[in-house]
C-alpha cells in the first residue's frame, strides 16, 4: 500500500498518518461478518483519538509544530521517527488485511521485535495485549500485534506531549568558546550604549554572537540538506538502491532520519535493521552565489570590529519573492515554508521571530541568557518578572499582604464569622492581585529619558531589533536613512494599511534555495541603489504561523458548541417591569462601570429597596451590549447550581447526565474561554464564597461583567464598585404609586399629596410602595381611606401615639421602622384575601422563593390537605392565582419553558414569622409544603446505584428542600417532623453524594438523622442505615479526618441490615442486595485504615453472593465494585498479574453502567496498581487517558480532575523529570481554586511543587511558602490517623500520600505501600 510521498516535515506526515488510518478503520470495517472483530475496531478508534488529541494538544496540522522545533531538532527528529514508523506499521496492517503480506503459518516467531527503534524499553508491554489467547488466523494475529504497536507509538507521542509544548532551544543553545570569542560584538555594544550597565552590554553582546552562530549553523545545515536532495534525484534517475548518507552530525541535523529504522520482512516479521550510507558528502563544496555573514562554513566566526557607517539604522528586509507572484516561500533565516502572510507586517515579525532579538534589561534577572522573538512575551516577562509584585488585598479592610499566609491569617482573625475554612481558600485566589508596576523613565542603554512605560518598550525593542539586524543582514549593503524604516506602531489602527501581499500556503515548495538566493541578491541590488523600504503597516496580532492551536479541550469544545448555538442568549427569569420608576443616575452608574470586561459592580441596599428591579431594568436595557446576560440566584448554594444548570443548557454544554460539580465547571470554563461579551447577574449575594466559587478563574481577563445584588455592605467590598441603593423620597414614591394605579398624570393629580404621605408612611420603601398600591388597586378602596388605615395600624402597632398624629411625612420618614412599617404592609396586602389564596401564599412561604412551578402546585392530590390544589377543579386554583397576582403579592415567571410563581423574600420571611405564632397552623403548612415537593422529587435507587439520568430533575427541585431546611431550623419553636420529610432530606442528600456534592450532601444527611431521632415509627432503623451508609461513602471523599467515624458509621449499618434480613418471613432481593452493599462498603473501610487482611474474607463473602444471583451480564454494577476493591487487596499483597487483571475486569463492567464518571475512578486506581507493579510508562499513559476522560467530563477544576494532574506529575517527578513534574503540579493548584478539594490533597501538592522548586533551585520564597502551608496541614491532621508502621518514617512524601483514603489517590507514589503491608 502507498501514499503520496511525503515532504518529510510533521504536518505532513501527520496528514498521511490520518488518511492511512482512515483506510485502516474503513478495511476493518468491510471485513465479513463473521471475521469481524468489533474488539480490534474499536481499538482502531481508540488509536485514532489518541493520536488526535495529541495532535491538537501540540498542533501538528498546519505547520506549527515543525515551526516550534525549528531550534530543538534532536525532538524534532525523534517525533519524524514516531510518525513515519506509525505511517509504517498502519500501511502494513492495511497490507496485511489486503491479503498482500504473506507469512509463513510454520513461523512461531513473534511479529513484533521486543525491542523497537523509537526508544521504549525492552520490556514494555501494550495494556491491550491479551496474553491468555493465541488466535490460530495468523491475519488477525498480525492485525492485533500491529495495534498494540501503534498503542505503544501513540504511547511515546503522548509522553512527549510537555516537551513539545514548552521546546528547549537546543540548536540555539550555543556557548562561547573562549572569552575573547564575543569580544568584538561587546564591543560594539559598549561603543554603541557607552553608558550601559557592563552587565547588559556584555549580555547583549554575547546575544548577538550567538545569534550569528546559530545563523550560520542553519544555513550549513540547509546547504548539507540542499546536497543531500539533489544526490536523491540522481539516484532516483538512475534507478539505483543505494541509501542516501546520513548528515555528519544527527545531533545538530535539523531534518535527519534515525539511524536504526522499523522494517517488516517478507515473513510478516516487523524488527529493526540498520540503515548504513554508501557515500558522503563533502560540505567544503557547496559554494553559493552571494557573500554574507551567514553564508560561511561551519565554524566559529568572530567579527571584526564595525565600522561606524555601519552603526546606522538597518532596515527590515523585504520577504524574497516578487510581491505580484502570489508565491509562498521559503524564510531565508529559519528555512520554512511559510503558511498565509498578508502583509509586510506579518513579514517583519516573524523575521523577529527567527532572530529572537529580545533579552531582559534588569541586571537581577534569573534567566539573563533567554531570548525573545515576540515582542509582548518579552515585555510580559519583564513586567510579571520584575516591575509587579504579588499582593493578596482585602478590600473590606483595604489592606494589602505581601504572602498568601499572611492574608488568610488577617482573614481568620478580621472576618472570623463571615467564612469556612473551604471559602477563605477561594477568596485567597480570587484576591490575589499585582502590585501597581514599577515604572522606569530612562533607557537602561543610552538612558534617554521618557514620560511613559510604553515609548520606553518601543524604544527599547527598537534598539534590540537594531541590533540583532546588524547579524542578520548580508555585509557591505548600503544603509538606508535613520527615518527610512519605521515601526508598524507608529500607525494608529484606523490608518490604511500602505500596501499589502498574500502569499498563498504551499504544501510542497520547490526551487526555494535559488529562489531565496535570487531575492538576496534583488534586495541587495535595491539597498546599493539608495531604495528605502516602504512603511510597515498597523500592528495587528501575532499571525497564524505563530499561533498554536488552542490546546485546552474545553476551548475547542466552545468553539464546536458556539456554532450550534443562536446568540444572543440569555436566562433571565425576571420579565421587564412595565412599572420601572426613576434609578437613571444609578443605572448610568452601572453601565459605566461594566462598560469594560473583567469587572465587577454590587448594587446594595437593604431588603425592599429596589435591588432585584433595578439588576431586572439594566438587563433588559443592556441587551444589545451583551452576547450572554445570565441570572443566578445567590442566596443559596443550590439556587446558584440550578442558575448554572440553566446556563450550561441553554448554551447546549450539557446532555442531562451531568452532576453539578460538572454543570457548574462546564459552565465556568465556557465563560472563561469564549469571546463573548457576557453579563452574570447574582441577585441577593449572602456569602462572597459563593460568588467566588462560580466566577471563572482569571475572571479579569475574560470578556464578561459581574453585576450583584446584596443586603451586606461587607460583601460591596470585594467588588471593583459599589452602588448603594437609596428609598425613594416623597416626590418619587408618590409618583410611582400613582402610576401603578394607572394614574396618567400623577403630577397633577389631585391625590398627589395623600401620596405623598403614604410614601412617607412606608419610608419610601418601593416593596412597599408596590403592595400598598395592588391592595389599592384590588380593592377599588380610596387612597384617603388607604391613608386613615395606616394611621389606624401606625398606632395599633405603637408607632404613632394618637389617632391625631398628622407629623408630616418627611418627620414620619425620619423616624422609619423597618420591621415594622413592612409588618403593617403585608397585614394590609394580605388582609381579605381569600381563605384558598391565604393557604397558597402560605405554602409559597416555605417553597424557594425565586421560582415555584405551578405544575407542582396545581397536580392531582388525593390528600385533604391539598385538595384546593387539585388539577381536577383548576378554576379554582385560576381565581386564588389571579387575586395574589392582582395585589402583586406574587409575580409570574417563566423558568425551563414553564409558568412559575414568585414572592419577594421579605414577604416570605415575614409570613413565616406570624405563622411561628400559631405552632399548630405552621406545623400544617410546613408539611403540606413538603408533600408537594416529596410527591415530584425522583426516588433514589433502592439499592443505591446512581441515576445520572435523574440528575437534572433533583437539581431543579433541590431549592425547595434546602427552604425546607431552614424553616425547620429557623422557627421559635421547633417544627414536628415527619417520616416524609425525613425521607426527602435523606433522598435529598443521596443524590448530592451521587453527583460529588460532598458538603451538601452531608448537610442534607446529618438533618435527616436529626429529624429522625426525634421521631418512631416502622422503617427508621432502615432509613437511618441509608443515612449512616451515604455519609460513610462522603467521608471517603474526605481525607483522614472522618476514617475513623466513617467506619463505625458502616458497621453500625451493617448490624441494622443483618438485623432486618434475619427478621422477615420471605425473600426480598432489594434488602439481600443492600445487606452486602453494606459488607462490601464495611471492606472499604477497613481498607482505609490498610487493613486488607480483613478486607479479603467479606469481599470473598459478596462475590460469592453476587454468583448467586447471576453473571456479571446482569449485574455489572455489583461485579464491578467487587473486582475494584479486590484489585486493591490483590495490590497490598503484591500480587501485581491478577490485581492488574481485576482492575481491568472493573472498568470493563462498569463500562456497561454507563456511569462513565465512576468507571474512570476505578481506571484511575488500575493506573495507580500499574505504577506499584514497576510499569511506570503504562501506569502514566493510563494516568493521561484518565485525564484527557476527566476533562471531558467534569472540566479542569473538578477534584476527581486534579487528582488525574496531581498524578501524571507525581510520576514525572518519581522518573526525575522534574521540569514536567513542576509544570503539573503548578498547573493543579492553579486550577483548584473553585474545586472542593480535600485540604490533604492540597497539602500534599503544596509540598511535591515545593520540593520540586528547591530541586531545581528556583523561587526559594515560593518554595518555603509552599511548604510551610503543607506542613501545617500535616501536623495538623497527621495525629487523627497515625499507624505504627509510619512513626518512624523519614519520607514526607509517603506521610502525605498516608493522608488520602484508598479512595482518593492514596497510591500515587511507590514509597507508602511497602511501609503499610
Amino acid at each position: 500500500m502507498t501514499f503520496l510521498p511525503s515532504d518529510g516535515s510533521i504536518s505532513s506526515l501527520y496528514e498521511h498518518c490520518e488518511v492511512a488510518f482512515d483506510i485502516l478503520q474503513t478495511s476493518i470495517n468491510d471485513l465479513p461478518l463473521e471475521t469481524q472483530d468489533r474488539l480490534e475496531s474499536q481499538r482502531c478508534s481508540d488509536e485514532v483519538g489518541r493520536l488526535s488529541i495529541w495532535a491538537d494538544e501540540v498542533g501538528a496540522k498546519g505547520g506549527y509544530l515543525d515551526y516550534t522545533l525549528r531550534k530543538s531538532s534532536r525532538l524534532q527528529k525523534r517525533v519524524i521517527d514516531l510518525l513515519e514508523e506509525l505511517e509504517m506499521i498502519v500501511s502494513y496492517a492495511i497490507s496485511n488485511l489486503k491479503g498482500e503480506v504473506h507469512s509463513d503459518s510454520d513461523d512461531d516467531s513473534s511479529p513484533v521485535s521486543e525491542e523497537r527503534s523509537i526508544g521504549r524499553s525492552s520490556d514494555a508491554t501494550s495494556d491491550y495485549t491479551d496474553t491468555s489467547a493465541q488466535g490460530s488466523d495468523i491475519n488477525s494475529s498480525l492485525l492485533e500485534q500491529s495495534l498494540s504497536h501503534i498503542h505503544d507509538i501513540n504511547t511515546s507521542l503522548l509522553q512527549l506531549l510537555q516537551s513539545l509544548l514548552d521546546p528547549i532551544p537546543h540548536d540555539s543553545i550555543v556557548e562561547v568558546s573562549s572569552p575573547r570569542a564575543a569580544i568584538n560584538d561587546i564591543q560594539h555594544v559598549k561603543e554603541k550604549f557607552p553608558h550601559a550597565d557592563p552587565e547588559i552590554a556584555n549580555r547583549l553582546g554575547n546575544a548577538n554572537w550567538k545569534r550569528r552562530q546559530h545563523l550560520i549553523d542553519l544555513r550549513s545545515q540547509q546547504d548539507e540538506a540542499s546536497m543531500r536532495q539533489e544526490l536523491k534525484l540522481q539516484v532516483d534517475l538512475i534507478g539505483s538502491d543505494a541509501t542516501l548518507p546520513n548528515s555528519p552530525s544527527d545531533a545538530s541535523s535539523h531534518r535527519g532520519h534515525s539511524a536504526s529504522k522499523t522494517s517488516i520482512s517478507s515473513s510478516g516479521e516487523i524488527s529493526t535493521n540498520d540503515r548504513r550510507t554508501v557515500f558522503s558528502t563533502d560540505i567544503s563544496r557547496i559554494s553559493t552565489d552571494i557573500t554574507s555573514m551567514t553564508d560561511l562554513p561551519q565554524t566559529k566566526f568572530i567579527p571584526p570590529p564595525v565600522p561606524k557607517e555601519l552603526r546606522l539604522r538597518l532596515p527590515r528586509p523585504p520577504p524574497p519573492n516578487e510581491l505580484a507572484n502570489d508565491q509562498a516561500f521559503k524564510c531565508p533565516y529559519c528555512f520554512h515554508n511559510l503558511l498565509l502572510i498578508e502583509h509586510r507586517a506579518d513579514w517583519s515579525k516573524h523575521v523577529m521571530s527567527d532572530l529572537e532579538p529580545y533579552i531582559c534589561t534588569f541586571t537581577d534577572c534569573k534567566r539573563p541568557d533567554k531570548k525573545y522573538g515576540i515582542k509582548e512575551d518579552w515585555i510580559q516577562h519583564e513586567l510579571q518578572a520584575h516591575r509587579l509584585q504579588r499582593v493578596w488585598e482585602c478590600g473590606p479592610c483595604d489592606l494589602e499582604f505581601p504572602t498568601k499566609v499572611k492574608f488568610e491569617d488577617h482573614m481568620r482573625k478580621a472576618h472570623p464569622l463571615l467564612f469556612t475554612e473551604h471559602q477563605i481558600f477561594v477568596i485567597t485566589e480570587s484576591c490575589e492581585r499585582k502590585s501597581k508596576p514599577k515604572e522606569r523613565s530612562n533607557c537602561p542603554l543610552c538612558l534617554k529619558a521618557f514620560s511613559t512605560e510604553k515609548e520606553l518598550q518601543r524604544h527599547l525593542a527598537d534598539e534590540q531589533e537594531q541590533l540583532a539586524l546588524f547579524v542578520a543582514l548580508p555585509a557591505g549593503i548600503s544603509v538606508p536613512g535613520e527615518d527610512d524604516d519605521l515601526d508598524d506602531s507608529d500607525f494608529s489602527d484606523t490608518e490604511t494599511r500602505p500596501e499589502s501581499i498574500k502569499i498563498n500556503v504551499q504544501e510542497h515548495f520547490t526551487g526555494a534555495r535559488e529562489t531565496g538566493v535570487a531575492n538576496v541578491k534583488r534586495y541587495l541590488d535595491m539597498n546599493a541603489t539608495g531604495d528605502a523600504l516602504t512603511k510597515l503597516s498597523p500592528k495587528i496580532e501575532r499571525p497564524e504561523f505563530l499561533s498554536r492551536k488552542s490546546t485546552p479541550t474545553t476551548s475547542c469544545l466552545t468553539q464546536q458548541q458556539e456554532e450550534q448555538v443562536q446568540f444572543p442568549v440569555t436566562t433571565m427569569v425576571h420579565p421587564k417591569s412595565e412599572h420601572f420608576f426613576g434609578r437613571e443616575q444609578e443605572l448610568g452608574e452601572i453601565r459605566k462601570q461594566l462598560l469594560s470586561p473583567g469587572r465587577t459592580c454590587a448594587i446594595q441596599g437593604i431588603g425592599g429597596v429596589g435591588k432585584t428591579l433595578t439588576a431586572v431594568e439594566f438587563a433588559h436595557r443592556s441587551q444589545q451590549d451583551y452576547d450572554c446576560i445570565f441570572w443566578l440566584q445567590a442566596d443559596t448554594e443550590s439556587g446558584l447550581a440550578e442558575s448554572c444548570r440553566s446556563i450550561a443548557t441553554s448554551l447546549g454544554l450539557i446532555n442531562g447526565t451531568e452532576d453539578q460539580i460538572q454543570m457548574i465547571q462546564l459552565t465556568r470554563e465556557w465563560l472563561e474561554h469564549t469571546e463573548r461579551r457576557w453579563l452574570l447577574i447574582f441577585d441577593n449575594v449572602e456569602n462572597w464564597g459563593y460568588v467566588a466559587h462560580h466566577l471563572p478563574s482569571r475572571y479579569r481577563q475574560t470578556k464578561g461583567s459581574v453585576l450583584l445584588t446584596t443586603q451586606d455592605s461587607k460583601i460591596s467590598h470585594w467588588c471593583d464598585a459599589s452602588l448603594p441603593l437609596a428609598t425613594f423620597d416623597e416626590d418619587e414614591g408618590s409618583q410611582i404609586l400613582l402610576q401603578y394605579l394607572q394614574r396618567n398624570m400623577p403630577n397633577s393629580d389631585p391625590d398627589r399629596e395623600i401620596a405623598k404621605e403614604i410614601s412617607g408612611l412606608v419610608g419610601g420603601l418601593p416593596v412597599a410602595i408596590v403592595h400598598v398600591a395592588g391592595y389599592a388597586n384590588y380593592t377599588k378602596i380610596q387612597l384617603a381611606d388607604l391613608l386613615e388605615i395606616f394611621k389606624q395600624r401606625r398606632i395599633h402597632a405603637g408607632i404613632a401615639v394618637t389617632e391625631d398624629d398628622d407629623l408630616p411625612a418627611s418627620f414620619r420618614r425620619s423616624a422609619f421602622s423597618y420591621d415594622e412599617t413592612l409588618s403593617i404592609v403585608w397585614n394590609i396586602a394580605l388582609r381579605e384575601l381569600s381563605k384558598d389564596a391565604q393557604d397558597l401564599i402560605h405554602i409559597l412561604a416555605f417553597l424557594d422563593c425565586e421560582a415555584v412551578k405551578e405544575s407542582m402546585l396545581c397536580a392531582i392530590h388525593p390528600e385533604a390537605s391539598l385538595e384546593f390544589l387539585d388539577s381536577r377543579e383548576s378554576i379554582r386554583f385560576k381565581m386564588m392565582k389571579e387575586n395574589l397576582l392582582a395585589r402583586r403579592l406574587v409575580t409570574q415567571v417563566m423558568a425551563d419553558g414553564e409558568l412559575c410563581l414568585s414572592t419577594h423574600r421579605a414577604l416570605k420571611r415575614n409570613i413565616r414569622e406570624t405563622l411561628s405564632k400559631d405552632p399548630v397552623r405552621q406545623g400544617h403548612v410546613f408539611h403540606q409544603a413538603v408533600s408537594l415537593v416529596k410527591k415530584v422529587f425522583p426516588t433514589p435507587s433502592p439499592v443505591q446505584i446512581p441515576q445520572p439520568e435523574t440528575w437534572l430533575e433533583y437539581q431543579k427541585l433541590l431549592p425547595h428542600v434546602l427552604s425546607l431546611r431552614k424553616a425547620y431550623y429557623e422557627g421559635k419553636v421547633r417544627i414536628q417532623g415527619s417520616r416524609k420529610f425525613v425521607q426527602l432530606l435523606a433522598d435529598a442528600g443521596i443524590n448530592q453524594w451521587e453527583q460529588g456534592v460532598t458538603r451538601g450532601g452531608l448537610l442534607l444527611l446529618r438533618t435527616a438523622q436529626d429529624v429522625l431521632e426525634s421521631l418512631t415509627f416502622d422503617g427508621a432503623e432502615l432509613i437511618k442505615a441509608d443515612i449512616f451508609t451515604i455519609i460513610a461513602l462522603m467521608y471517603d471523599n474526605t481525607g483522614s479526618s472522618n476514617r475513623a467515624e466513617g467506619l463505625e458509621r458502616r458497621q453500625k449499618a451493617l448490624e441494622i441490615r443483618k438485623a432486618h434480613v434475619k427478621k422477615l418471613t420471605y425473600y426480598d432481593r432489594t434488602q439481600e442486595t443492600l445487606e452486602y452493599n453494606s459488607r462490601l462498603d464495611v471492606s472499604i473501610s477497613l481498607l482505609q485504615f490498610n487493613r486488607y487482611q480483613e478486607a479479603e474474607p467479606i469481599l470473598e463473602k459478596c462475590f460469592a453472593k453476587y454468583q448467586e444471583w447471576g453473571p456479571p451480564e446482569e449485574f455489572p454494577y455489583e461485579y464491578g465494585i467487587y473486582y475494584h476493591w479486590m484489585s486493591m487487596v490483590r495490590m497490598y499483597q503484591g500480587r501485581y498479574p491478577e490485581a492488574i487483571q481485576l482492575g481491568e475486569y472493573s472498568v470493563k463492567w462498569l463500562g456497561k453502567t454507563n456511569n462513565r464518571s465512576l468507571m474512570n475512578r476505578h481506571k484511575f486506581d488500575l493506573a495507580c496498581i500499574i505504577l506499584q507493579s514497576g510499569d511506570v510508562d503504562r501506569a502514566l499513559a493510563t494516568h493521561h487517558e484518565v485525564y484527557k476522560a476527566r476533562l471531558e467530563i467534569s472540566g479542569k477544576a473538578n477534584e476527581l480532575t486534579l487528582h488525574s494532574c496531581y498524578a501524571i506529575g507525581a510520576i514525572h517527578e518519581q522518573c526525575g523529570r522534574f521540569a514536567e513534574a513542576e509544570t503539573w503540579m503548578k498547573r493543579t493548584l492553579d486550577q483548584r481554586r473553585a474545586a472542593s478539594w480535600c485540604e490533604e490533597a492540597v497539602a500534599r501538592t503544596q509540598y511535591h511543587l515545593s520540593h520540586l522548586l528547591t530541586l531545581q533551585n528556583k523561587d526559594p520564597d515560593r518554595a518555603a511558602e509552599l511548604l510551610a502551608d503543607a506542613d501545617a496541614t500535616l501536623k495538623r491532621l497527621l495525629p487523627l490517623h497515625y499507624p505504627e508502621c509510619l512513626k518512624d518514617v523519614a519520607d514526607l512524601g509517603v506521610l502525605y500520600d498516608h493522608l488520602l483514603t484508598v479512595c482518593a489517590a492514596r497510591f500515587t507514589g511507590r514509597g507508602l505501600l511497602g511501609f503499610v503491608r
